[in-house]
This record gives C-alpha cells, structure tokens and sequence, in this order.
C-alpha cells in the first residue's frame, strides 16, 4: 500500500473514532455473506485488507495458451490478468528506493460459469505476455493496496476501482472510473448544467492523475454533470478536503478524455476516445503507466484509446521516440490526421430495390435481391441489390468497383443503426438511392422490387466470345491485345502492358495459359471418387450423385439442369462448392502437366509463381468482374507435395465461384461458354507496399490528377482486412501527392511511398493510359482511364501487376418522387352558386400534370355529372369550380363532389381522395300550402266516384271532410278532417299521404319524425384472400347522409380489418360496406367475417336483421395426416454468461417421435435486439433426428457493457422437411437478460 493512502486512511479512522463514528471493514459484506450458517448473529466478520488479522490469500497461476485470453471458471473465482509493466524498476527519487513490479494487472474479472474472457482493451499481445492469476470472491485480495478488498472494488465499479489506488471521493465530484460509453456521456461536458459547458460538442471529461511519479498514481474522473465548475479545481479542492496536499504540477497531471464518434482510431475503427495532458507530458516509461491506467479505469474502450500531442514540444517528443510510445502500447493521434468522417458517403451513385437486411457474423451470404448493412464490407459479396456500411471503404475496393459496374448503390451511412426510422426499415423490401449530396431510404412493395430486377436484367443470354484455336502456353511476349478472346482479358492487357515504354522489371515476366487447356481439361478430366452434390443429409430431390470417373463437362450439365439447382440459392452454394473441389481433386492429362512443367522449367529454381484468372468475362471496358475469381501461389514445396497443378485447378474451379455464378446468372451470361484462361508471373512476397491507382480523379473530380489508394505490406487494397483503411492520394502532374486520408497502418504522420516512388508512380500510369487509350481506339472528348494495380517491391521498385479500363459511374439525378394527388373542398354554398374544389400535388410536379376527376351531385342541383382532366400546373395546385342552377323547386340540401380518379404519373391520396361542397336549397315552401286547392277538388271527386251503399258510407264522409277542410267550405253538417284523422287513414291506405301533408300544412302541425331502421345483408361467400361484401340499409332512407355504426368481426384468421367503423348511407338509403381478407399458406378451418350494426343517433337497429355473416373458405390443403407438428419454445439467458458471449437456445421439439430425420428452416428476427449489435445470426436450420423429439437452436448473444433493458429477439420457423409447423407455436421469443 503505498505511504499517503495509508496515512490518509488512519487519520480518517482516528478522526470517526473520536466523534464515536465506526469504520467498519469494507470486507464485512463479503464475509457475512460467505459465512458458515452454523454461525450465530454475533459471530466476529473476518477482518478485511488493513485490518489486524487480516492475510492476502495467495492466488492460482492460470496458464495462457491463446489470445483472447479464456480461462475455465466458475461464479466463484475472479481473475486477474497482467502484462509487461511499461516502466519496471526503480523509479522516481533513488533516495526513495520505489521501483514497479515486472508485470502490471490490467483487468479484474468475475468467473462465469464454464469459461471466461479476460479482456485487455489496448492492442493485443502474443499469449506469452499475459500472466493469470485466480483469486476466490470470498477471500479477495487487494490489488491496488488501498484497504478495500478487489470484489467490493468490482461490485462498486465507479466509486471504486479495483486497479486505481484512489481514494473514495463525493459522488458529486467525481469517480475513479467509468463503467460505459453511456455513463461516459451521461458524465461529460454535453450533460453539464452550465451553458459554456454545454458549447462544447463532444463528450469530455477532465481527469486528474495524482503521484504520477510513484509506483501507485491514482486516477479522478471529474463528473461534469454536477460540477459547478469547468476546471479541475473542483476535483483538486475534494483530494484535499480528503487529506491529499501534496497536489504540485511535479506530482499531478492534468488532462481531459474527449470522445470523437466521427473519427478513425488508429486500429481503423469508427470512433475514438482522446486524451491530453495540460501542462506536462510524461517521459515514454512513464507515460505507459499512466496510458494503462487510464484503460483500465474505462474498460469499455477497445484498443481505440489515443493520446494526441497537442503541443508543439510534446509532438517533438513523439517524433523522437514514436517506437518508443508504440512499444508500450500508445496509441498516438495527430492533428493531421484527426480526420472527421462525413455521416455519408456516397460511393457509387444509382438506385435499387431491395430486403434491407443486417448482416451478422456467420450469417449466410446475402441474396441478389438483398441489400446488406455491413461493419465492413467482406470481400467476396456476390451480387446484391446495393449496400450499406457503417464504416468507411475505398472507392476502388473490388466490392465498389463491381457497384458501379453493376449500377447498384453502395454507400457509407454512419449512423443508420442509431436511427429509429431507418432501423425500422429492416427487414423490409427498401428502395435505396444514392446521388452526391443525400440518400433515399424509403420502404417499397415486393411488387416494385420484382419489377426493378426484371426491367434491369438483359432480356436475352449473352455469349462470350473464346477461341479454342490456340492450344498451347504462350510468353506474354507472343501475345498480343486481340488474343484476348483465346487468353482471357487480365492476361492480354499484361502483355500490352510488357510492350509499354516503362522501366525495366515493372511489368513482370509472364506467360498466359489458353482457354483450350481449361475447355480440354473439363472435358478429359473425370470425377475421382463417387460424389455427392449436395449435402449428404439433405432429401433425394435437393442432391444427386454421380459415380467416380464422371467427366467433369458432364458433372456441370447435370447440376444446371437439375431443377432444385434452379430453384434455391443454398442448393446452388452447396452443389457449386461441391463442383470447385470435384475440380481441384481431378487428374489433369498428362499433356497438360508436362506443359506446365515446361512453363515453370523456365524460371530458376525455388521461384514461387502466381496463377491469376484471366476469363473472357471480366476486365472490359463495361464490365471488371473485379473480386469474381480467384488467384493462387504455387509454392516448390506444394508443387513436390500436391503436383504442379494444383494452383491452376484452383483458379478454374474459382471459375464456379458462387458471387461469380450469381454474377453471370443476373447478366444471362452463357456458363457453357464463359471460359477461363490462367496469367502465370513470379510471385511478390514481402512488399513493402501495395495499391491501385486509375487515371482518374473519382472523389473530388479534380482535372489531371490520379487517384491512389495504398497500403503496407500486403494488405491489399481491393480486399481490405476488417478496419484495414488504406491512404488516399490525389498525385498531380508532376507526382506531388495531395494526402486525402492516411493509411491507419502507417507509422502516424508518415506515407507509404517516397517523392520519388509517386512521381515514377505518376509518369507510368500516364504511359499506360495513353498506351491502352491507343489500343481500345478511345476518341478525344471520350470519357477514359485505365486502373492499375501495383506494388512497391522488397527492393523499393515500382512493379504493375495489372491494367483494366475504368468502369465509369453516371451520377444518378435526384430520385423520381412519384406526386400523390389530393382534392380539398371550399366552403358550403347555397344552389346558384359555385363549389370550389382544390386539386394539389405533392411534391408539385417538374411539369404539368393531367389528372382525371369525377365530379357527382347528391340532389338534383344543375350540376353538369362528368368524368374529365385537370391540369395540376408545377405550382402544386389547381382550383375546380363546379356551377349549379338556382331553381323555384322546394327540395332537400345537398352536396357536390369531386373524387380523383386514377392516371398516370400520379398515385391518388388514400386519405383525401374526394371531397364534397354541401349545397342547400333556398325556396320556400309553395304558399297556402301549396296544392291544397288541388287536393280539395281530388277529394270531393273521390268522394262522388263511390256509389252512396252502406259499404261505402265511411269512405265517402272522409272523402267528403277532406273537401270540406281542404276548400275551406262552411255550412255543411260534416266538421273538417283533421290531420291526425288523416295520419290514422293513411296507415291503411297509401293514398291519403299527400292529404295529410296538406292538413299538416294548414293547421301548422308539424309532421312526426320518422327515425330510419337501419339492418344489414351479406353477399355471397367468398375464399380467403376475397373481398366480402355486406349492404346496409336504412328504412326509410334518410333525407341527409346518416352515419352508421358497425362492427367488423371474424370467425377465424383471415387478416380482416376488425373493430368498430362508420359507415355513410346516403338519401338513396344503403350503402355497401367491403371487407378484405388475405390468402395465407395455413391450412385452417373455414370460418366467416361478419359486420353488426351498433346502436347510434338518428336511426334505430334492425331487430331481426342487426347482424349478418359472409362465410369465408380456406384454400390451403391440410397437412398429411401422418406428419408431426414441430413447434418452438421461449428462451432466455444472461448476457455475457460465457464471458462476452453467451448462447440463447429455443428448443424445437416434434409432437411426436418421427422415423424419419426432421429438418426444419428458421429465421431471426430482430426485436429490441438489434442483429449484428446484440447478437449474431439471420437464419439457418436445424434437424431432429429420426427417434428423437426435439432439438436446439442456439443464437450466439454479445456482451456488451450498456446497462439497458432486457431486450427479445423473435426465432421464426419458416419450414419444415418431414413435419408442419404448428399453428399456434411457430414462433418464440427470446430475451436477452441484462447483466450491466
């Protein structure tokens, strides 16, 4: 324990006893936890770390074999996992006899059940500089010598640090460590609560580093989010107030860790935590420590820590020693190149349809008509409808050159996992476009989808050109650029290339192997043993097999025609995998190996060679093939143990690479004549550097520069390690080099190349350029460059190794908005006037748009009912004016409409498609209550049609009182009819009605209100996937639209729209009501969708016909009687149970023990758990064997250090071979529990 901690410690032991305060052992938890049962309340706890008594235990040396480092365990132990200390030794003062251990404890673990990872978050070091200690939790050790025990430290990770000496402070203060990113936010300057704290826009904290020079220096992080104040004052007054006063620029270092989410680290990641020292910069052994313990107190950074000399005298003292600071594990960030990544890149511009898709770790390669999300983009994706990365890629990786050649857009999107909307979208059919300036991502139809690949596929096979003429291996030096056709492409340009003006041993010397040798070998070469295509498991109609001895020629015209072949992308990868080893194990003719033997005689002994591919299907002016085929060294060793044709039977079998298949298939390019030809030159090993240029400036545009990407050594740029970011050049004319971006594998502040090196660099792309512009008759005005690929040897010469035309890319225009229509209505009107209708488009359309409306009347107003076309101008909208008439005619208000019909150029609004005016009515009523006059002369006449019998006697006196109160006749014996007599006489017969209006009328009585009875009928039954159809009707019909209330229901699972909605019956009175269902693949019962009237205002409900049912038939065939149902079950775990990973298991079980193996098809479903961030997996399958019930599927689960909610995940089952998947049980949830 080092001196001041003690001292501190003691007086604050001293000063609680004197006011009767206890101090008790921060141990006690612990062991009362671990104590024996048997032992009473008032049992002594076992002292802890500085107590009397107390005895560190003595830990178990772990062995470590293997990097990450994982060690067997169980919830009982903790590890402690060391490395070199960077400053071992005597330190400081000599007079103070301090000196630092050999070795230095950079994490502190908690054993998992099983097994556990022992993380070191700066860059990795070979097993044999790791040391593993085991400790047990309930008699921890003290590591960091501070009097608290390492598992209270552990639990109490934050306020305590179990490799941080430091004493606890005010949590309003600080901390001596940060757990997360989150907290680190949480805690920085972007939560802070003053206003100047808050301007700064990334998440800093300040720290201070006590005893710096000591072997315990201690570490306080500031939180900003309660401080009071923005500089370490705060934190310096709080050491003090805990009795640490020596706090002297000798002994304290000052600094702040700023976050740069926008940055490359140093190991090529997005993302970069910063620090910086104040005032002093630490020598080199010293600054080591200090970088340790800085990791270690954020042990949520990965190797993307780095210190950034900020000062003119500290970048000197880098620039002295950089190996120096490498050798202790510091990563060093310049200002130079601090180089601040856009949110977007656009690396090839075009637009495309698509699934969005999330790719994971071991997940299977995506589909053509899938767009992938990738960290980065693997190198041999076979062909896709775009892609997405949320790391940045070099213009002229092989994946980018083949976007633009396939006009498929490819684009850098930092943040798409971070935002909700765009998260959502996957998983979804997507229409994806990418042009200068932004993006479109918006959700499409399958339909759009289908139509996009169909429309951008040649309608017609296309046949490469191969000549089987030449049949023997040629120098480069004999070939020539329109042997291309018998040698393949990438092996005639590398003889033009030899013929070129370009210094002695740039262009490596070579020979080309024909198509004739791959055309005879096919057909010659047979099968070596009996072979499967196809997995062995899979059924007899997904495999076949072809006995020993079968040519090869016959094997790839039996896999093609066979029609699972056809039909599934997996059959496909399996029988093509199958067919490139059925090439790689077949005996070539002997002819074959003599010529090859001869080829290679003419090199000296030992050269290694490399075997390239070299089709008639790639490196065209229109289309690269870049990344479809594959290249191979043949070493002297493998040729004395494998023969000497093992390279070129690899690099024909690439020819069968499934991307290359794909490729071929998309373009309806012929495989039967797609042939491959083999360029074969010495091998470069060791290079110092190696990269591609065109002559073309593809990222800024600039005029005459050529465009560089290079890396060290031989990583290669066009098929980039993960986080690999090569340096960017732009060389002028006189090969001076304008640094875009750096390489991250370079030494910082260096380039890979010399001046002189880029100015040869420069002058022989320029001969290239000119020299192919010659010999593919290129016009002056046309658009060309040439792309080389080269390397700067062991020996510091310039080599070129390959030629191709540049594959222009047109940048697309903004995407084509498709406007959607609507129509507004303006105010009510009375009769004679005009309605006034808005017809808009949005967005407003580049040109005139015709539209075609419908314009309606409900009531008889003039209107003139037709069916036309508007012109919506680029100002958005139009206005409509319908005109109606002012007629004398007392009659009911009504309405005038206008709805948007369907066209061209246009999509109609779904929810403001029509729109109606309300028209009223403005004549009286007709005076004296109308045709009274006329009604009394109709009823005196009626009354002397009848004969004067008894039978008739009652009719006649009606007859007679309606003429006498209709006329207004006085005098007579008989009293007037009144109007209610009237209402009596009309229930029985109809003909009184218009007389009892008019008695109304004249007495002024207002006539009763009669309120419609509203029922319901059904339509003919229908199968699902048809509309049901349903009338109703209200009695009488209503004299203005009557809104409706109804219920939609089902009788089983048809995806009916259910639930409550109204519907309008107009003045015709009824109105239909159309209820969709959709057709699934389930066989189920046959049921029914069924619409009830619900009680409302203004009508009453049928009694007898309130409800009615349209029966709905399944059109799915039942499942045979003798298969099991499968099923799957939740599950659940812990993050990080097995360290950082741990296994999410479904159990998938049969209903029933099946003979037969059961092999049944899934798919993972992101919830709240994101694929690729919170797990890995997509899809796969899993088998029940025959006998048994059940089965795993298990989803590897990452750890992370976010304290979060539990998040799920869904396991769907897709498919099943020998069962059918239940209907109520096809689909688990899985919860990530978790554990921060």
């Amino acid at each position: 324990m080092r001196p001041r901690a003690a001292s501190v410690l003691l007086a604050l032991a001293l000063a609680l006893a004197a006011v009767g305060v206890a101090m008790p052992s921060p141990l006690v938890a612990v062991a009362a936890a671990s104590s024996d049962d048997t032992q009473g309340d008032d049992a002594e706890p076992a002292p802890g770390p500085c107590e009397e008594g107390w005895v560190a235990p003595t830990p178990q040396a772990v062995a470590v074999d293997a990097v990450p480092v994982v060690v067997a365990s169980t919830a009982d132990d903790y590890f402690v996992l060391y490395v070199d200390h960077p400053n071992p030794g005597k330190i400081g003062d000599p007079r103070a006899n301090e000196e630092n251990p050999q070795d230095i404890a950079v994490s502190v673990t908690r054993g998992q059940e099983g097994t556990t990872v022992l993380r070191d978050n700066l860059r990795a070091l070979s097993p044999a500089r790791y040391r593993v200690e085991k400790y047990q939790v309930d008699t921890p050790g003290d590591l960091d010598g501070d009097c608290v025990d390492d598992i209270t430290e552990l639990d109490g990770f934050g306020a305590y640090n179990p490799l941080n000496p430091a004493l606890k402070i005010s949590s309003k203060i600080g901390r001596t460590a940060i757990p997360s990113h989150q907290r680190f936010v949480e805690t920085s300057s972007l939560h802070a609560p003053l206003w100047r704290h808050r301007s700064i826009e990334k998440a800093l904290i300040k720290f201070v580093i006590v005893d710096w020079l000591t072997s315990s220096p201690s570490v306080y992080f500031m939180d900003h989010s309660q401080a009071g104040t923005f500089t370490h004052a705060q934190v310096i007054q709080e050491l003090r107030r805990l009795g640490i006063d020596d706090i002297s620029t000798r002994s304290t270092l000052l600094g702040a860790v700023i976050h740069y989410p926008d940055v490359l680290a140093p190991d090529g990641s997005l993302g970069v935590y910063v620090y910086h020292f104040q005032q002093k910069m630490p020598p080199i052994p010293y600054f080591g420590h200090m970088n340790q313990l800085l990791a270690s107190a954020l042990p949520f950074v990965e190797n993307d820590l780095a210190f950034i000399p900020d000062k003119s005298n500290f970048e000197l003292m880098y620039n002295s020693d950089s190996a120096g600071f490498e050798a202790k594990r510091v990563n060093i960030l310049l200002y130079e190149d601090k180089r601040h990544i856009p949110a977007y890149l656009p690396l090839n511009q075009a637009e495309g349809y698509g699934l969005l898709r999330l790719m994971g770790a071991g997940d299977d390669a995506p589909r053509p008509h899938e767009i992938p999300i990738y960290e980065s983009l693997p190198n041999d994706l076979p062909r896709v409808a775009g892609s997405i990365t949320t790391v940045p890629q070099t213009p002229l990786s092989h994946v980018n050159l083949r976007a633009i050649q396939n006009g498929v857009p490819n684009a850098f999107l930092r943040d798409i996992l971070e935002d909700d909307d765009l998260k959502a979208l996957i998983g979804k059919h997507v229409y994806f476009s990418v042009a200068a300036d932004d993006f479109v991502l918006r959700e499409a139809t399958k339909s759009e989808v289908d139509a996009h690949h169909l429309a951008a596929r040649p309608t017609q096979t296309q046949t490469p050109e191969r000549d089987l003429t030449v049949t023997g291996i040629a120098s480069l030096a004999d070939v020539s650029f329109g042997d291309w056709d018998a040698f393949g492409v990438k092996a005639a340009n590398m003889a033009e290339l030899s013929k070129l003006s370009l210094p002695a041993g740039t262009v490596p010397t070579g020979y080309a192997v024909p198509f004739y040798f791959y055309d005879e070998f096919m057909k010659n070469a047979g099968l070596a043993d009996d072979t499967v295509f196809g997995k062995k498991k899979w059924p007899a109609e997904d495999k076949f097999t072809l006995p020993a001895g079968t040519k090869l020629s016959a094997v790839v015209e039996t896999m093609l025609a066979h029609p699972r072949f056809q039909a599934d992308y997996s059959i496909q990868e399996e029988m093509l995998d199958d067919l490139r080893d059925a090439i790689k194990d077949a005996q070539s003719p002997a002819w074959i190996i003599t010529a090859l033997e001869t080829m290679h005689a003419a090199y000296p002994e030992g050269q290694s060679l490399r075997y390239r591919s070299s089709t008639n299907n790639e490196d065209l002016p229109s289309f690269n093939g870049a990344g479809l085929y594959s290249s191979k060294t043949q070493d002297p060793d493998e040729t004395a143990a494998d023969g000497i044709d093992k390279s070129i039977k690899a690099v024909w079998a690439s020819l069968w690479n499934f991307r290359a298949f794909l490729e071929r298939e998309y373009h309806r390019v012929s495989h039967d004549t797609t042939a491959m030809g083999v360029l074969v030159h010495p091998n470069f090993s060791d290079e110092r550097v190696n990269g591609v240029a065109v002559s073309f400036d593809p990222v800024t545009f600039s005029p005459d520069a050529y465009y560089v990407n290079s890396q060290l050594g031989e990583d290669l740029v066009t098929n980039p390690e993960a986080l690999s970011h090569p340096e960017q050049l732009l060389l002028d004319t006189d090969g001076k080099a304008n640094v875009l971006a750096r390489s991250n594998l370079a030494k910082p502040g260096q380039l890979l190349m010399s001046d002189a090196q880029m100015v040869q660099l420069r002058s022989n792309l320029q001969t290239v350029h000119d020299g192919f512009k010659t010999l593919y008759s290129v016009q002056d005005g046309d658009r060309f460059a040439i792309e080389i690929e080269f390397k700067i040897t062991a020996e510091g010469t310039l080599a070129i190794k390959q030629a191709r035309p540049w594959v222009f890319a047109d940048p697309i225009s903004p995407p084509t908005v498709v406007p959607e229509v609507s129509v507004a209505a303006g105010s009510g009107i009375t009769e004679g006037t005009d309605a006034s209708f808005t017809v808009s488009a949005s967005p407003a359309p580049t040109a005139p748009l015709p539209v075609s409306v419908t314009v309606t009347q409900d009531g008889d107003f003039g209107v003139s009912v037709f069916s036309g076309t508007v012109r919506v101008p680029t100002s958005g909208s139009v206005t409509v004016t319908v005109g109606t008439s002012d007629d004398e005619s007392d009659e009911s208000d009504g309405s005038v409409s206008v709805t948007v019909d369907s066209g061209d150029g246009y999509t109609v609004s779904g929810a403001q498609g029509s729109a109606s005016v309300a028209v009223a009515d403005d004549d009286d009523p007709p005076a004296g209550c109308g045709s009274a006059a006329v009604l009394a002369a109709q009823a005196r006449a009626n009354h002397d049609a009848l004969p004067n019998t008894a039978s008739n006697r009652k009719e006649r006196n009606d007859w007679w009182r309606a003429w006498i109160a209709l006329s207004g006749t006085t005098g007579t014996y008989n009293t007037p009819l009144t109007a209610a007599e009237a209402r009596v006489l009309e229930t029985g017969d109809p003909r009184w009605e218009p007389y009892r209006a008019a008695l109304e009328c004249l007495e002024g009585t207002p006539p009763p209100v009669v309120v419609p009875e509203v029922s319901v009928t059904a339509g003919a039954g229908v199968t699902e996937g048809g509309d049901a159809s349903f009338t109703v009707t209200a009695s009488p019909a209503p004299s203005a639209p009557l809104a409706v209330d109804v219920t939609i229901a089902q009788a089983g699972d048809f995806g009916a729209a259910t639930g409550s909605r109204t519907v309008t019956v107009g003045t015709g009175g009824s109105a239909t009501v159309t209820v969709g269902t959709s057709d699934d693949e389930s066989d189920e019962s046959d049921g029914s969708v069924s619409v009830t009237v619900d009680s409302g205002d203004g009508y009453t409900v049928s009694g007898t016909q309130g409800s009615a049912s349209v029966a709905v038939s399944d059109d799915d065939d039942p499942p045979p009687a003798d298969l099991p149902e499968v099923s799957v079950a939740d599950g659940s775990v812990v993050e990080g149970e097995l360290g950082w990973l741990s296994l999410l298991e479904f159990s998938v079980t049969l209903s029933e023990v099946s003979a037969q193996d059961v092999t049944v098809r899934y798919v993972i479903r992101s919830g709240t758990a994101v694929g690729g961030l919170d797990y890995w997996g997509g899809a796969g399958q899993v088998t029940i064997w025959a006998g048994f019930r059940s089965a795993t599927i298990g989803v590897n689960v990452k750890d992370d250090t976010r304290r979060e909610p539990d998040e799920t995940l869904t396991v769907e089952l897709t498919d099943a071979d020998g069962a059918v998947i239940a209907d109520s049980a096809g689909a688990a949830t899985g919860t990530i529990i978790d554990n921060d």
